[in-house]
């Protein structure tokens, strides 16, 4: 499938959507630039592996994932820090993204696309809950012929958050979350049905004794995991087991 013309992904200029975009710009203010933090992979290697995180996240937790996956991985590794302002200014910051709006971070992963060396011959950006609101608004930005040079590269990886990409570029995306997992179904209720099914499929291997996670789709697939806790909100954190091993499953070099 060749890359096609993604639509300029902007704020409503008018209307209800207008004052409320408005609304959570005011309220998602105190945000510091976002960095970019970078680590040399194994020499001669043309891949690249780029994580955004999701919401309340401090530099120091950021930190911590970029240090993990530069050690396992012979890739080179962008890490793209999105810090928390607190819950309530992250929650704006998402609302503001998916009405098609910008953050520091999705400037700061537009503006590491556009950087990377032209030997780069393989980009899988993994990105966690809002990063996957800034992957999407990080794509819609970029230059078309950026877009065309870099889509045949391009391996997206979304963890927890499976409904935030244009449907032109689906093809490149796995989806992966757990069926315990609410943040993905209250957002988008629409996803009931293949729940339903996932968990008929998901309680029929666990009486089977397997483990696998269950793959709808192949166009812009899902992947559904059993839940590894008896808290639903830890199923949505990286750094729970069911999101955490699937992550680290990514970054791993066979």
């Amino acid at each position: 499938m060749s890359a096609q013309r993604l639509p300029v992904s902007v704020p409503p200029a008018h209307g209800p959507l207008y004052s409320l975009y408005s609304f959570c710009e005011e309220m998602s203010w105190g945000e510091e630039p976002a960095d970019c933090k970078y680590a040399k992979g194994e020499e001669g290697s043309k891949s690249a592996l780029i994580y955004i995180n999701g919401v309340r996240q401090k530099m120091l937790d950021i930190d911590c994932v970029h240090n993990l996956t530069s050690k396992n991985t012979q890739k080179h590794t962008y890490t793209i820090a999105n810090v928390t302002n607190g819950i309530a200014k992250d929650f704006f910051r998402c609302v503001k993204l998916w009405l098609g709006g910008q953050s520091p971070a999705a400037l700061k992963l537009k503006e590491t696309l556009e950087s990377l060396p032209d030997n780069i011959t393989e980009i899988k950006i993994l990105c966690h809950s809002e990063g996957s609101l800034i992957t999407r608004q990080a794509l819609h930005n970029l230059p078309h012929d950026t877009f065309v040079k870099l889509y045949p590269k391009l391996n997206i990886v979304s963890l927890g958050a499976p409904f935030f990409f244009d449907r032109r570029y689906a093809s490149k995306i796995e989806n992966h979350l757990s069926i315990y997992d609410p943040v993905s179904f209250i957002l988008n209720p629409f996803f009931i049905f293949r729940y339903i099914w996932a968990s008929i499929v998901l309680l029929k291997n666990k009486l089977e004794g397997l483990k696998e996670p269950v793959k709808i789709g192949n166009y812009c697939p899902l992947y559904f995991y059993t839940p590894h806790s008896n808290r639903p909100i830890d199923e949505h954190s990286l750094y729970k087991p069911t999101l955490g091993m699937t992550y680290m499953n990514h970054i791993l070099d066979e």
